[in-house]
């Protein structure tokens, strides 16, 4: 939060310095939130897109290192088929949490959770932020509907397709490559072969 402090002047002047205020407090703490593969995060998630159902938003869910969920932040909110995400809002809470990790989460209004050219883009460009920061991006899931999904399971995650350890940019793949098919990594620390 920036406050102006209004007793700056510089000559005839009056100078606008702001100050930041960083306030973290525990509102309420839910023990049974431990996210250990993607269907947890689709159960927690599902209900945090209601409120605006046609349009894409992202969250942010910072994880302690027991990977217990510290909050869920939404990072953008975009329009029926498109949200404008950038690294530093992404992070904001990850590091105003002190969290050891983070699994971006976000919807697709049209209920058909397959990742986009630009879905799979962005997730390689916050993995790769998160890389140098030394703070782990373990998932990016896209949340859709189960009737909507060819799967039927109503949820798209990237760390199943094998996208969040290995290359960072799968430019050479097309969207219909990036299958649904792979393991869970349980957040196994990366090894030397992954970067």
């Amino acid at each position: 939060m920036f406050t102006p402090d209004p007793k700056q002047r510089e000559g005839n002047r009056i100078l606008t310095i702001y100050r930041l205020k960083i306030v973290y407090e525990a509102v309420s703490e839910n023990t049974s939130a431990y996210i250990n593969e993607p269907s947890g995060v689709f159960n927690y998630m599902r209900d945090a897109f209601l409120d605006r159902p046609m349009q894409e938003a992202l969250f942010v869910l910072p994880l302690n290192s027991k990977n217990r969920i510290l909050g869920r932040y939404m990072a953008t909110l975009g329009t029926v088929n498109s949200s404008l995400v950038h690294p530093r809002e992404v992070f904001h809470p990850v590091i105003a949490t002190s969290a050891s990790s983070f699994i971006l989460c976000h919807n697709h209004p049209s209920g058909d959770p397959a990742p986009s050219r630009s879905d799979i883009n962005i997730t390689g460009q916050i993995r790769e932020a998160s890389n140098v920061m030394d703070i782990r991006m373990l998932d990016h899931i896209i949340i859709g509907d189960p009737s909507a999904d060819p799967l039927g399971k109503g949820y798209y995650s990237f760390s199943d397709a094998g996208l969040m350890n290995g290359e960072l940019y799968p430019r050479n793949r097309t969207v219909s490559e990036v299958g649904l098919n792979g393991v869970w990594s349980n957040f196994c620390p990366p090894s030397n072969e992954d970067f």
